[in-house]
């Protein structure tokens, strides 16, 4: 009896042990088979349309990018919502305001990886850069492509149809429902220019109106080729200074210059520029400064006369301050307060939102 049940328990033992092995070699397969999907999904790739009509490849996932600019940082965490995709940019140009109202890009880039710096690129994860040609070099897209990282080029940005493209593109590079969301901000910033035309569509005396910028002891301002050019035509405005000759941002101009052109109105760049303006003795006989037209261009996350999201509630605010009676039931207030709910999804208070109506930003609290 004992040597029988000495003979059972040892075949139990060697039962037991095959069993282990078989399940080893199993889970052994199952490592090696999920490995291998793992490593098929990490390949995997999807084209999308860059901004010259061309296709470019990218990861079939999306989930850290690079934009070129800081106005596309903001397109970018605008289409994205919440999700925190953006693991290096111009971080020079984002600033306490951007980093507050959009706090998802300090949770992305806590480290300020730069976009133009290939190794931070890498540092950082960075799967697809994306902007114009001219901020990323032939030789920084050569060295990308030998990293791994795809680059979306995305040259045009002159109009708001360019930069509602641009929208579009960077929501298709992410994927998800960013397709979705930048096609409705792309109809939204269409809708507030349709806004404020229709407004003013049937105003008799259009006021003339100029951008000055006042900065190292010298005036700038913008022509027609700038996209304030949009704008001033939307909200019925006739640009003073549309036919000054130069290209850029800003085209320098002199106080003479000013003088001669004489606006109904000046939209300083930001409150240095209109104090400048305001106290300068050459230009006390302007129209814009005895009448105490000068306003300042409001500055939230980004400054919204520029090539920026931010810019799709300037014709109606411009609407709002020079022909009050033409805006109906319009409000600024509330239509800042929705803008940043709807897409920089914060809830601004009475105080934050008079700082941008002044040109102020509105500081981020300290960490």
């Amino acid at each position: 009896m004992k040597i029988k049940r000495l003979i059972t328990a040892l075949l139990a033992v060697l039962l037991a042990g095959t069993v282990t092995a078989c399940a080893g070699e199993a889970g052994q397969a199952a490592s090696s088979t999920n490995a291998t999907s793992s490593t098929s999904a990490a390949g995997a790739t999807r084209t999308v349309e860059d901004g010259n009509g061309n296709p470019v490849e990218i990861p079939a996932q999306v989930t850290r990018v690079a934009p070129a600019i800081g106005a596309f940082a903001e397109l970018t965490q605008i289409v994205a919502g919440d999700q925190p995709v953006i693991t290096a940019a111009q971080d020079a140009q984002i600033n306490g305001a951007f980093r507050k109202f959009l706090p998802a890009y300090e949770k992305s880039n806590p480290k300020g990886y730069a976009v133009d710096n290939v190794e931070d690129l890498v540092a950082s994860g960075t799967q697809v850069v994306f902007g114009p040609e001219s901020v990323i070099s032939a030789d920084q897209q050569a060295q990308l492509k030998a990293a791994g990282i795809s680059f979306v080029p995305i040259n045009k940005m002159g109009t708001v149809k360019d930069l509602a493209n641009a929208a579009i593109i960077i929501g298709n590079i992410l994927g998800g429902q960013a397709p979705e969301r930048a096609q409705q901000f792309a109809d939204y910033w269409k809708g507030q220019l349709d806004q404020a035309t229709k407004a003013t569509a049937s105003l008799t005396d259009r006021q003339s109106i100029m951008v000055v910028a006042y900065q190292e002891g010298a005036y700038a301002t913008t022509n027609k080729s700038d996209i304030s050019q949009e704008y001033f035509e939307a909200a019925g405005l006739t640009n003073a200074a549309a036919d000054i000759p130069g290209s850029g941002k800003t085209v320098s101009i002199n106080t003479e210059k000013i003088v001669q052109l004489n606006p109904d109105w000046i939209l300083a760049s930001d409150p240095a520029s209109k104090k400048a303006v305001e106290a300068d003795p050459a230009l006390s006989q302007l129209d814009a400064v005895r009448a105490g037209h000068v306003l300042v261009t409001p500055y939230g996350a980004y400054l919204w006369r520029v090539r920026s999201g931010e810019g799709a509630l300037m014709p109606m605010w411009l609407v709002a301050e020079i022909y009050p009676e033409a805006v109906g039931s319009y409000d600024k207030i509330a239509a800042v307060k929705d803008f940043w709910e709807r897409w920089y999804g914060y809830t601004l208070s009475d105080d934050e939102a008079a700082q941008i109506f002044v040109g102020q930003q509105v500081k981020q609290a300290a960490k």
